[in-house]
Formats: structure tokens, C-alpha cells, sequence
């Protein structure tokens, strides 16, 4: 668990078990995570709530801009000073940070602001519904209440004389170079830096690696077994799926535990649902009902586990986009691509993400959408290419709202790293083209795209031969990325797998989704509501299969406004 809240002494209207209060002058810190207190005996200085490791010596004097020169991980940092107290997010402000700016409330959680310190009920924002169907997360600020606001990326928020004040530390374009060096001058460097870095987040304590048939998770095991880590990996989807096939033989290959997390019938029947309002409330309001699986591995790794290994932001750091899908919407591209704004409108407003909408019932909703993530697509400088203008919204938006919601849902249950957002990383990889900023927009060529994976086959090379050579699930092994001779050999699975698309559909009941929503369907069901075509949703409920359109598949998350209980 990591949440805490912000608020003026004897503003809270509850109390929860287990949660501890920290009193300053005006305000109190309530929370429920591990706490680390820096202070100086005036009471003045640092407070972490988190998951947090020590990287360099300190004094009680570092400042609140200053806290990741010297702890790395995924943690709030809290400064008290004699007029103000400030907070912020670690890294890429993976775990979000929530204010209400009427009241002066800050916390970790839109649910716990509303359950802890309201007298009166926020209302609902009609926004986050229609920017969950279009984006799959908030475009801008949004959340499910229009009292309450989600705190930029790379920024301070501080409360001083009862009004707040905000800082932004970072600002990403600030660090595209016109003229990155060469993945051929830098690989080496940067390989050895990431190889030396990852090794820091992964502890001595026992630990449970994501090992899945790509290539994230298999560097991050790489790197924990040339370290000599007391660690043991994990993977979760069917029997016949390739990311249990190939960790479970390269974990016997390398003679390391592995933990298979079968998405079989007795999860459906007993986990499914339950992990599925577990992760909407504790992201608030990701989408459960696609992520199950990911709070459900939380939850069974907590047992035997203090930390999760993950390589979230990992592809997203290196390759290029090629695909739309829940990272990168249809919508999003188009904002992207659209020369003009009514081009743009239209794109949204006949989109097939809001078939189950009455849209009439949001007709300004949909326009202040639409004339918010334009004004966000016009402030980029002209001189920035499409794919730069794109990547600039994955570092500082995706990060934190997709990946972020994960990472929150799953340290309800364990402590999770995310070794591909360390900053110092990403400050040296965006100086090379090794970075995705730097790739042709949307390529799907497999010779352009390897380059996206050249990191991580020159760290596994460094570090274990054995996975070097074995074969990933994207049908070659990284070996075939690293060597130029080996390299046009990409090509075949590149062009197996479009054949194969053209005879056959692909099982989207890979994660158990469907199967899912199949078993609980009386809880699923839609009654009559005067913002929902219902009679629509529950005929396409009942005609969900595994070969359904994963547009439909996703769109579940009109149920979220229950599960609120709104």
C-alpha cells in the first residue's frame, strides 16, 4: 500500500486502520506506506512515502528538486518548510499526485480524497468517461471528479498561505538533441550504463522478475543473474501462450525458479472479477476489466516476494510506435496526423469507441475535449517532427497515466521497480538515436524498427549468452538484432505473421478477458440509463467471443460509473 493525504488539521472526517498521522503546524500527513523521515530536529526538511533506495550519501539539507540525485524508485517525496509543504512524484511521476485546488487538499488517490475529507460528495465528471473511450487514460488534467485534478508530470506542487503554487522540473523537449550521437558510437556506453543502473533496482532481498517471451523483462533477467541476485521469475497468460512457453524453458535453461500465473478456469471463476475492481479502484479508474491479470500477479507474488521487477516503459523508451492499440488509441494518432481541427472533430466525434454513448448527452464534452488535445498539439514548435511531437506525449503523459496506473495498482499488494525509468538513464539514452524519439513515425519496417532493439540484445550479449541465443517470442532470438550478418533474417517472422493473419483470426482471449466477462456477466450488465444505449452493450456482451473486434473487447469500461458507485 502507498497513499497518503494532505490536508488542514481536523479537516478529516474518518479514520482507516492501520494508516499513521504526521502533524505539522497547520496541516496533518495521513498515510499507509513505508515512511522514511529526513527532517532536521526543527522539523523542517524531507519526508519519502514509498518505495525508495539510497544511491547517493545525504544531509538534511537537500531540497525537494533535489531527492532523486540521492533515492531512486517509485515514491512520493514530501518537503516541510517553515511556511509551505510541497510534494512531488519520483521519476517519471509514475504514482500520481491528486489536489484539490478549492479545499487545498493533496493525496494520492481521488477515492481517498473524496472518502476522507469531503463533507459533501465531489460530482461526477462526464470528461473522464469520454477521454477513458477515446485515449484509454486522461488527456489533460481530468479526473472522475471535477473538484479534483491529477498534478502534471515532472512537477512540484506546494501549499503556501493556503494557495497553491507549481514548478515543473522537467521539460522533455528541452533534451531532443538536433543531432543525436550515432547508435553505433553510443550502444556500447549506454549498454554498460543501463547494465550497471538496473542492477541498482534490483535487490538483494528475494524478488520476483516479470519474464515474459519478449525482450524487457528478459534483459532485466539477464542483468539480476550476471549479478548473482536472489531473485526468481514469473510470467502469467494460458498454457498455449508463448509468454509461458518460452520463460518456463529459458527458466530452466538458466536453472533459475519460475512461477507460471495460468489465466485458467479457477482464476475466471475466483479471480477475475474481483482483480478487476481492485485495479480500477486502486488506479483510479484504470481499465480492470483489461488488467485484471496484473493486480491478480500482485497479489500471488506478494506472498513470497518484497519486490516486483518490472520492465514497464521499456519498448516505449526504444522503439517505435507502429501500432494503435490501448498504449496509443486510433484517436490519439489522429490528433497526431490531422492537418486541421474539423478533421480532427469529426475523427472523435464518429468514433466507434463511443458507439454505446447517447452522445447527445455530451456534446460539450466532447467539443472541450477536442479543443483541449488540440491547443496540446498546437503548442509543440514547428521544427519538432511528428514522431518528436508524439514522443514527447508518451514520456511525459503515457508514462504516468497508462503505465503509472499499473504501477500504483500493483503496490497495493508489493513494491514495484521500473529500473526503464530511471531518469539518469533517459537523460544519456535521449542524446543517442538509440531513443524512440528519433525513429520515422509509425514504421513498421522490421529493418528500421530493430534499431529499437539493439539495448537490449547488446545487454543481453554482456550479460547472459544463453538468452542471447534463444529465441523470443517475436519469433528470433536477440542475436539476430545484434549482428549485422544475422540481421536480414528479421524479415521472415516479420512477413510469417502478416501471412498468418490473412487464414486465421487472432485469439484475443490470450489474458482470459473474455472468458472473464463471460463468467460474470450478470455482474456486467447494463439497466436502463439515460446516458447509454444499454439494449446495444448487453446484445454485444452476450456476443463477445475470442475473436471479437479488441476495440469492442476493451470499450467494458462504461461498468466503471458502478464500480464508483456513482
Amino acid at each position: 500500500m502507498i497513499d497518503f493525504v494532505l490536508n488542514l488539521r481536523g479537516k478529516r472526517t474518518k479514520q482507516k486502520e492501520n494508516w499513521e498521522s504526521i502533524f505539522f503546524d497547520k496541516h496533518e500527513l495521513y498515510f499507509n506506506a513505508i515512511c522514511v523521515d529526513l527532517r532536521d530536529i526543527s522539523g523542517y526538511g524531507l519526508l519519502l512515502l514509498g518505495d525508495f533506495f539510497k544511491v547517493s550519501n545525504y544531509n538534511e539539507n537537500i531540497k525537494i528538486s533535489q531527492v532523486e540525485e540521492y533515492f531512486k524508485g517509485n515514491f512520493y517525496a514530501i518537503e516541510v518548510e517553515e511556511e509551505s509543504i510541497s510534494v512531488k512524484s519520483s521519476g517519471f511521476s509514475l504514482l500520481p499526485v491528486f489536489y484539490d485546488n478549492e479545499n487545498k487538499y493533496i493525496g494520492s488517490s481521488v477515492l481517498l480524497l473524496n472518502e476522507l475529507l469531503v463533507s459533501k460528495e465531489y460530482t461526477y465528471n462526464k470528461k473522464w468517461e469520454l477521454n477513458q473511450l477515446l485515449f484509454n487514460y486522461q488527456f489533460s488534467d481530468d479526473t472522475i471528479f471535477n473538484q479534483i485534478k491529477l498534478l502534471s508530470s515532472f512537477s512540484i506542487i506546494t501549499v503556501k498561505n493556503n494557495n497553491f503554487y507549481f514548478n515543473k522540473t522537467l521539460q522533455i523537449v528541452d533534451y531532443i538533441e538536433k543531432s543525436p550521437l550515432p547508435w553505433k558510437k553510443s550502444l556500447s556506453n549506454i549498454s554498460e550504463l543501463f547494465i550497471d543502473i538496473a542492477s541498482k533496482y534490483i535487490p538483494d532481498e528475494k524478488s520476483a522478475i516479470s519474464f515474459t517471451g519478449g525482450f524487457d523483462g528478459r534483459t532485466l533477467v539477464s542483468i539480476a543473474k550476471f549479478y548473482n541476485k536472489d531473485f526468481s521469475t514469473y510470467s502469467y497468460g494460458l498454457k498455449t501462450s508463448d509468454d509461458v512457453i518460452i520463460p518456463c524453458g529459458n527458466s530452466k535453461l538458466l536453472k533459475i525458479p519460475y512461477q507460471s500465473l495460468l489465466l485458467d478456469e479457477g482464476y475466471i471463476k475466483s479471480q477475475f472479477y474481483k482483480h478487476s475492481l481492485c485495479y480500477t479502484n486502486n488506479s483510479n479508474g484504470g481499465n480492470g476489466f483489461i488488467y485484471s491479470h496484473s493486480s491478480y500477479a500482485a497479489e500471488e507474488l506478494s506472498g513470497k516476494n518484497k519486490y516486483l521487477i518490472t520492465g514497464v516503459c521499456g519498448s516505449e523508451l526504444f522503439r517505435a510506435i507502429h501500432l494503435t492499440g490501448a498504449v496509443t488509441s486510433r484517436e490519439l494518432i489522429g490528433l497526431f496526423t490531422c492537418s486541421n481541427f474539423n478533421d480532427y472533430y469529426n475523427l472523435l466525434a464518429n468514433s466507434k469507441s463511443m458507439k454505446y454513448l447517447k452522445i447527445e448527452s455530451y456534446k460539450n464534452e466532447l467539443k472541450e475535449i477536442a479543443e483541449i488535445t488540440w491547443q496540446y498539439k498546437q503548442r509543440f514548435s514547428s521544427k519538432l517532427g511528428l514522431n518528436q511531437k508524439l514522443y514527447i506525449f508518451v514520456y511525459e503523459e503515457i508514462f504516468r497515466k497508462f503505465f503509472g496506473s499499473m504501477v500504483k495498482a500493483q503496490m497495493n499488494y508489493i513494491n514495484v521497480r521500473t529500473p526503464y525509468t530511471d531518469l539518469n538513464f533517459f537523460k544519456e539514452l535521449i542524446k543517442t538515436d538509440l531513443s524512440g524519439v528519433y525513429s520515422d513515425f509509425l514504421t513498421e519496417n522490421p529493418y528500421k524498427r530493430f534499431k529499437g532493439q539493439l539495448l537490449y540484445a547488446e545487454v543481453i550479449r554482456r550479460t547472459q549468452k544463453k538468452l542471447y541465443w534463444s529465441k523470443t517470442g517475436k519469433g528470433y532470438p536477440p542475436a539476430f538484432v545484434r549482428q549485422p550478418l544475422l540481421r536480414p533474417l528479421l524479415f521472415y517472422p516479420f512477413f510469417s505473421k502478416r501471412v498468418k493473419r490473412l487464414f486465421s483470426k487472432a485469439d484475443l482471449d490470450n489474458l482470459s478477458i473474455i472468458s472473464g466477462i463471460r463468467e460474470n456477466f450478470e455482474n456486467l450488465i447494463l439497466y436502463d440509463n439515460h446516458n447509454y444505449e444499454t439494449h446495444r452493450f448487453n446484445d454485444d456482451l452476450v456476443k463477445l467471443s475470442e475473436t471479437t473486434n479488441e476495440n469492442l473487447r476493451d470499450n467494458m469500461i462504461v461498468e466503471y460509473k458502478k464500480n464508483f458507485g456513482l
